[in-house]
């Protein structure tokens, strides 16, 4: 979790980060327009990563979460 605004009156961030990926992405082979899933169980510590591939250009969604499209990849320092 990365919130500036605890550092930094003015500050305006308040997300969540997902990082140190590439890896894992590439050795699945993951691409642009595939989904990428986080799951797990209340109150257990363990979660599960996973890549839905793409099936066309139509994004959907379950009802219960919102899916985020990957649309490339970019390098962040």
């Amino acid at each position: 979790h990365y919130n500036n605004r605890l550092h930094d009156p003015s500050g305006t961030r308040n997300e969540y980060r997902i990082t140190h990926m590439t890896q894992f992405f590439r050795a699945i082979g993951a691409s642009s327009g595939d989904t990428f899933r986080i799951s797990g169980v209340a109150g257990e510590n363990t979660y599960r990563v996973a890549i839905e591939k793409s099936v066309g250009d139509a994004e959907t969604t379950t009802g219960r979460a919102t899916r985020i499209k990957l649309r490339g990849w970019r390098r962040v320092h």
